[in-house]
């Protein structure tokens, strides 16, 4: 909560926000959520509760001019070539949406 207005203290100028994300334990896609580095709630549901309390926060910031999560799938169940296994994605490694977390983007209707 301190990390955006110091930043626009300092630049003055607008902020996008390029990456965003949560993940949850509970996954389709088998991802155990390795590592302290990413954000981890434990339901769907609170992912997506997560992803609207983020998105309406970051739009009543009036120096925020955008915002996008971060990738469209979740990595792969072992890992990316990295170790990486976090359930970031809007859909599973299967393709089908997370349906919670979907339906709370979609109610962003410009």
């Amino acid at each position: 909560r301190f990390f955006l207005p110091a930043l626009f203290a300092a630049t003055q100028k607008p902020i996008l926000i390029t990456e965003f994300y949560m993940a949850a334990t509970e996954n389709r896609s088998g991802n155990r959520n390795t590592g302290t580095a990413f954000p981890v709630v434990q339901t769907q549901e609170q992912r997506a509760a997560s992803f609207g309390l983020n998105v309406r926060t970051m739009a009543s910031v009036p120096y925020v001019v955008g915002a996008h999560w971060f990738q469209f799938h979740d990595e792969p169940t072992n890992g990316r070539d990295d170790g990486e296994d976090f359930n970031m994605g809007l859909v599973d490694i299967h393709g089908q949406p997370y349906e919670d977390l979907v339906a709370v983007a979609a109610s962003f209707d410009a």
